[in-house]
């Protein structure tokens, strides 16, 4: 009884196999036209802020480097150089310079020290752009404080003189542009954040 028993029960699961394989095989077109049929999903959207995020960073990444070369490649200029392009320069600026610290007051001195701290300032706002996104403000300070230093031992090796009081007006320079970025920042957020909240609910 038992082997009849076995019997039946190897012809009942043969059955039930071939029974499946069978419906299987008349769903696999249906299968194969709803698959077509079935629209392409977008790509996500995490994905596509990785993508413009790490593009972002490239290319600050290149700025920052750029603004560095063309700092340190002014602090490699000789002395009668540096002077020229400056006189130069007070020669085009000296109304506006004058407006603010009186008619007789714009030197080159002034513009030479006016230029650096406009350099850093663009530079401590590339710096805030890139690292302070991430929570890191302590490093920005840091990088904008060595690459004042840097640029003032720069200087050592081309015989133009270094002074304490110049590296500490180019990282004031730096941290003008980094609080004049977050400020910029924080002004574009309240203002997206004003016009959700004026904006209607979506539909259910």
């Amino acid at each position: 009884m038992e082997s009849a028993f076995g019997e039946n029960g190897g012809v009942c699961a043969l059955r039930l196999h071939i029974s499946l394989r069978l419906f299987i095989m008349q769903l696999q077109p249906e299968l194969l036209r709803h698959r077509q049929s079935v629209p392409a999903l977008p790509p996500c959207d995490s994905e596509d802020k990785l993508k413009r995020k790490k593009v972002s960073t490239i290319v600050l990444a290149a700025l920052i480097a750029l603004t560095l070369a063309f700092i340190w490649a002014h602090s490699m200029r000789s002395i009668p150089a540096s002077r020229a392009e400056s006189l130069g320069v007070l020669a085009r600026v000296r109304p506006f310079l004058e407006f603010f610290v009186g008619k007789g007051n714009a030197t080159d001195h002034l513009v030479r020290k006016l230029a650096h701290f406009l350099e850093f300032g663009a530079l401590g706002a590339e710096f805030v752009i890139l690292i302070a996104a991430r929570k890191h403000i302590v490093i920005c300070l840091f990088f904008g404080f060595a690459a004042a230093a840097a640029d003032e031992t720069i200087q050592i090796f081309y015989h133009r003189g270094s002074q304490v009081r110049d590296v500490l007006l180019d990282f004031a320079g730096c941290c003008a542009g980094m609080l004049f970025a977050g400020l910029l920042a924080w002004l574009i957020r309240a203002v997206r954040r004003r016009k959700d909240s004026r904006r209607p609910p979506a539909a259910p």
